[in-house]
Protein backbone atom coordinates (compact mmCIF):
# COMPACT_ATOMS: atom_id res chain seq x y z
CA UNK A 1 0.00 0.00 0.00
CA UNK A 2 1.26 3.47 -0.92
CA UNK A 3 1.27 5.93 1.99
CA UNK A 4 1.55 9.54 0.78
CA UNK A 5 2.59 11.84 3.63
CA UNK A 6 3.46 15.00 1.74
CA UNK A 7 2.24 16.60 -1.45
CA UNK A 8 3.45 19.87 -2.93
CA UNK A 9 1.85 21.79 -5.78
CA UNK A 10 3.91 23.02 -8.70
CA UNK A 11 5.43 26.37 -7.53
CA UNK A 12 3.95 28.07 -10.62
CA UNK A 13 0.42 27.14 -9.46
CA UNK A 14 -1.07 30.19 -7.76
CA UNK A 15 -3.66 29.41 -5.09
CA UNK A 16 -4.14 32.98 -3.89
CA UNK A 17 -2.49 36.40 -3.67
CA UNK A 18 -1.18 36.55 -0.08
CA UNK A 19 -0.89 33.39 2.06
CA UNK A 20 0.36 30.67 -0.29
CA UNK A 21 2.15 33.04 -2.64
CA UNK A 22 4.05 35.04 -0.02
CA UNK A 23 4.41 33.19 3.31
CA UNK A 24 5.44 29.55 2.69
CA UNK A 25 5.97 30.08 -1.06
CA UNK A 26 3.61 27.30 -2.14
CA UNK A 27 0.85 25.05 -0.86
CA UNK A 28 2.08 22.01 1.05
CA UNK A 29 0.82 20.04 4.06
CA UNK A 30 -2.57 21.75 3.92
CA UNK A 31 -5.86 21.89 2.11
CA UNK A 32 -7.91 24.84 0.94
CA UNK A 33 -11.39 25.62 -0.33
CA UNK A 34 -11.70 28.38 -2.94
CA UNK A 35 -15.17 29.30 -4.16
CA UNK A 36 -14.90 31.94 -6.86
CA UNK A 37 -17.02 33.91 -9.31
CA UNK A 38 -16.34 36.01 -12.36
CA UNK A 39 -18.44 38.14 -14.64
CA UNK A 40 -17.90 40.07 -17.84
CA UNK A 41 -18.86 43.69 -17.23
CA UNK A 42 -18.63 44.54 -20.90
CA UNK A 43 -16.69 43.09 -23.82
CA UNK A 44 -13.04 42.87 -22.80
CA UNK A 45 -13.53 43.88 -19.12
CA UNK A 46 -14.15 41.21 -16.49
CA UNK A 47 -14.18 41.07 -12.69
CA UNK A 48 -13.26 38.15 -10.41
CA UNK A 49 -13.85 37.44 -6.74
CA UNK A 50 -12.55 34.50 -4.69
CA UNK A 51 -12.65 33.51 -1.03
CA UNK A 52 -9.94 31.09 0.15
CA UNK A 53 -10.07 29.16 3.43
CA UNK A 54 -6.77 27.38 4.20
CA UNK A 55 -6.16 24.76 6.86
CA UNK A 56 -3.18 22.55 7.76
CA UNK A 57 -3.50 18.78 7.58
CA UNK A 58 -1.81 18.43 10.98
CA UNK A 59 -1.76 21.01 13.78
CA UNK A 60 1.89 20.17 14.52
CA UNK A 61 2.90 21.69 11.16
CA UNK A 62 1.49 25.14 12.04
CA UNK A 63 3.26 27.87 14.03
CA UNK A 64 0.77 27.33 16.90
CA UNK A 65 1.37 23.54 16.94
CA UNK A 66 -2.17 23.05 18.35
CA UNK A 67 -4.59 24.60 15.81
CA UNK A 68 -5.14 23.70 12.14
CA UNK A 69 -6.97 26.74 10.64
CA UNK A 70 -4.46 28.98 8.86
CA UNK A 71 -6.57 31.80 7.49
CA UNK A 72 -9.23 33.27 5.26
CA UNK A 73 -8.38 35.37 2.23
CA UNK A 74 -10.53 37.49 -0.07
CA UNK A 75 -9.10 38.17 -3.54
CA UNK A 76 -10.64 40.45 -6.18
CA UNK A 77 -9.48 41.43 -9.64
CA UNK A 78 -10.25 43.31 -12.81
CA UNK A 79 -8.99 42.21 -16.24
CA UNK A 80 -9.11 44.27 -19.42
CA UNK A 81 -8.38 42.42 -22.66
CA UNK A 82 -9.40 44.40 -25.72
CA UNK A 83 -8.93 42.87 -29.17
CA UNK A 84 -5.83 44.96 -29.94
CA UNK A 85 -3.40 42.70 -28.01
CA UNK A 86 -3.03 44.72 -24.82
CA UNK A 87 -3.79 43.11 -21.46
CA UNK A 88 -4.20 45.03 -18.22
CA UNK A 89 -5.04 43.73 -14.78
CA UNK A 90 -5.47 44.87 -11.21
CA UNK A 91 -5.66 42.40 -8.29
CA UNK A 92 -6.19 43.02 -4.59
CA UNK A 93 -6.04 40.49 -1.77
CA UNK A 94 -6.65 40.59 1.99
CA UNK A 95 -5.56 37.72 4.28
CA UNK A 96 -6.79 37.26 7.85
CA UNK A 97 -4.71 34.76 9.87
CA UNK A 98 -6.57 32.30 12.08
CA UNK A 99 -5.56 30.25 15.14
CA UNK A 100 -2.91 28.21 13.29
CA UNK A 101 -0.68 31.31 13.28
CA UNK A 102 -0.99 31.94 17.03
CA UNK A 103 1.98 31.51 19.37
CA UNK A 104 2.56 27.99 20.67
CA UNK A 105 1.42 27.35 24.25
CA UNK A 106 3.93 28.71 26.77
CA UNK A 107 5.66 31.13 24.34
CA UNK A 108 5.16 34.87 23.97
CA UNK A 109 6.50 35.09 20.41
CA UNK A 110 6.68 32.80 17.39
CA UNK A 111 9.82 30.63 16.95
CA UNK A 112 12.01 30.73 13.81
CA UNK A 113 11.23 30.74 10.90
CA UNK A 114 7.98 32.50 11.85
CA UNK A 115 9.37 35.05 14.33
CA UNK A 116 9.13 37.91 11.83
CA UNK A 117 5.47 37.32 10.93
CA UNK A 118 2.99 39.96 11.90
CA UNK A 119 -0.29 38.38 12.92
CA UNK A 120 -2.24 41.34 11.58
CA UNK A 121 -4.10 41.25 8.28
CA UNK A 122 -1.98 40.95 5.16
CA UNK A 123 -2.74 42.99 2.05
CA UNK A 124 -1.47 43.00 -1.50
CA UNK A 125 -2.11 45.00 -4.65
CA UNK A 126 -0.82 43.75 -8.00
CA UNK A 127 -1.11 45.42 -11.39
CA UNK A 128 0.20 44.53 -14.78
CA UNK A 129 0.31 45.51 -18.41
CA UNK A 130 1.26 43.14 -21.23
CA UNK A 131 1.40 43.26 -24.99
CA UNK A 132 0.58 40.19 -27.07
CA UNK A 133 2.75 40.00 -30.18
Amino acid sequence: MLDVRSFRFNPAYRVDLVLWREIPGGATGAWYVKPSASCEIFEGLSAQLAIVHSQAMHAESTPSTVDKPLGIEVDAGLRYRPDDGFHMWFDAGMFRPLDGFDCPPGLTSLPAPYFSLSLARGWTLRTGLAVEL
